[in-house]
């Protein structure tokens, strides 16, 4: 099975940690083969990303998400599908940890990119108008330390 593939099954099936290091390794072959800001190293990044942050890693998974959007912004411009699709993951992931703002913040931006630069069937308008309405994760409080404990005095 290839790593591609191995890496979000092994996360779907409770191996997280091994998905962690197959998405290392996958990551490191990509930047090997094409370069770390090529939009297959991106994507494989960002998928890493969202991981730590569904890990609990919150920090790491939001720094690493916007660094991923900085490179491909970088690379390929704030009008590019990598560049959008990277924002609007950073959305969620933003939305999930409880800072509402910058998570509507960007998924807007990313609505606006994507209705003014990408074809009105790309999928990834959806996507963004599916972000846009869904309310945070009930499961995200449980690992997130970004968030404060409901019930814990401090």
């Amino acid at each position: 099975m290839s790593p591609d593939m191995l890496a979000p099954l092994a996360a779907q099936t409770g191996q997280p940690h091994l998905a962690v290091t197959v998405y290392q390794e996958l990551i490191a072959a990509i930047t090997r083969a094409v370069g770390v800001d090529h939009a297959q190293a991106l994507r494989a990044r960002a998928d890493l990303a969202q991981l730590r942050h569904s890990l609990g890693a919150c920090a790491t998974g939001l720094r690493d998400l916007a660094a991923v959007h900085a490179a491909a912004r970088l690379r390929y411009g704030h009008h590019a599908r990598v560049s959008l699709h990277a924002l609007v993951s950073l959305g969620g992931l933003y939305r999930d940890c409880g800072h509402h703002r910058l998570a509507i913040r960007c998924l807007h931006t990313a609505r606006t990119g994507i209705s003014r630069y990408l074809p009105p069937d790309d999928p990834l308008a959806d996507t963004v108008a599916a972000a846009i309405n869904t309310p945070p994760s009930l499961n995200h409080p449980a690992v997130c330390i970004q968030q404060p404990r409901i019930g814990v005095i401090p």
